[in-house]
């Protein structure tokens, strides 16, 4: 209880979704509670629940005090005033004009307009139209179902307000806002509203701050590739390992990207579903790693989602082997491959602008031009002064 208002106890919940990382939980009192905006949530930014339960009472009186700010915040309702008057009433009230009074557009409302957006713009990924519907549905839910030419920057600072108190990062927070500025635009685009009122917001204090992967030390390395490995996730992680490719396009490879041009076999991923253009790239294979022999179809048979990636079920197989071999750390998953090699890269000498092009962080490669000339040749020779021994003998050719 703080003054007249009653706070909740905390409670710890582990979420699965978030890597299993446990969250303080708790229920806002019932003067701060908006439809279905009932809790907050916030990261203790653990999977180990003894280490968790030793930060939960500094973020729980981290969330009280963001519910103090918030009440203090609520405008109390002023008395109702009851004012006599010694003027006659005018007799005439009722036949003066009455001001007009806009009725509201429900075309133009939030609820309207969304779904609108969604099907009249061109997607290049189910993934990212889903998410977006999500998110927009989402905004709705906090601010209500307002008309888009009423939405001001505040609204947006409440949306982010609420992905705050939910426990999310700010890059998410950036990201979910965004989605809602996106609408807003092709609302401006299409002559819906005049202005698109949630540019440069200051979302900088807005959720939990990221926090980096870790790459994997050497001894994290020895420790996975001794493991006993069934043989798609030993070639999986191997190749994860020494490309520096992105879980997606390794989980989808095709036989027919497995390419060899002057003594060189690479990956080709210039045709690949893809993040940005940097991804469309040629990666060369170590000269010391054995793939196996060339067959049809894809290499791997993890299934694939409605927008026809496997990055989630791939995860969901091999993840387990590297909790097995480097613990709980949170920070240190399938992604960590990927800093891993940038940093044997240029233990190794590799210029950063050799090294950008193995994790896609380049211009990248044009679709077609399978690099029979000199860069391929200076990644291959690259890729060539990393050690790859941490491998183990299944992979490696004598």
């Amino acid at each position: 209880m703080r003054g007249n208002v009653y706070y909740h106890p905390s409670k710890l919940v582990c979420l699965k979704a978030k890597g299993d990382v446990w969250y303080v939980q708790v229920t806002k009192p019932t003067e701060l509670q908006v439809k279905n905006n009932k809790q907050v949530r916030r990261s203790t930014g653990t999977t180990d629940k003894k280490e968790a339960e030793r930060r939960q009472h500094r973020i729980t009186e981290e969330i009280y005090a963001f519910f103090d700010a918030e009440i203090d915040l609520l405008t109390p309702q002023p008395p109702v005033k009851i004012v006599y008057s010694s003027e006659p009433p005018d007799p005439l009230y009722q036949f003066r004009p009455k001001p007009i009074i806009p009725k509201a557009d429900a075309s133009l409302r939030l609820s309207r307009i969304w779904p609108k957006y969604i099907e009249g713009r061109n997607w290049r990924r189910e993934k990212t139209k889903n998410g977006i519907k999500s998110h927009l549905k989402e905004f709705l839910s906090v601010v209500g179902d307002l008309q888009v030419d009423q939405i001001k920057k505040k609204h947006g600072y409440q949306y982010a307000r609420f992905l705050d108190q939910t426990g999310y990062s700010n890059s998410t927070v950036g990201t979910r806002v965004r989605a809602v500025g996106s609408m807003l635009t092709w609302c401006e685009e299409h002559d819906i509203i005049e202005n698109h009122t949630l540019r440069n917001l200051n979302l900088k204090d807005y959720g939990y701050p990221g926090r980096p992967w870790k790459p994997f030390p050497a001894e994290d390395l020895q420790s996975i590739f001794s493991q006993e490995l069934p043989q798609q996730e030993r070639l999986c992680l191997s190749l994860l390992a020494i490309t520096g490719a992105r879980l997606d396009e390794i989980a989808l490879l095709r036989w027919s990207q497995v390419k060899s041009t002057n003594g060189i076999k690479y990956l080709d991923l210039t045709e690949a579903i893809v993040k940005t253009p940097g991804s469309n790239r040629l990666v060369p294979l170590h000269k010391n790693f054995a793939m196996p022999e060339a067959s049809e179809g894809r290499i791997f048979d993890y299934p694939e989602g409605q927008d026809g990636k496997s990055q989630n079920n791939a995860s969901r197989d091999m993840m387990p082997f590297i909790r097995s071999a480097v613990g709980d750390d949170d920070r240190k998953a399938l992604h960590s491959f990927r800093g891993t090699l940038k940093d044997m890269l240029r233990n190794a000498g590799v210029s950063k602008e050799l090294n950008d092009f193995f994790t896609g962080h380049s211009s990248g490669d044009v679709a077609g031009d399978y690099g029979e000339g000199h860069s391929l040749a200076k990644r291959f020779e690259a890729i060539n002064k990393v050690d790859i021994e941490f491998l183990g003998p299944e992979l490696l050719s004598n």
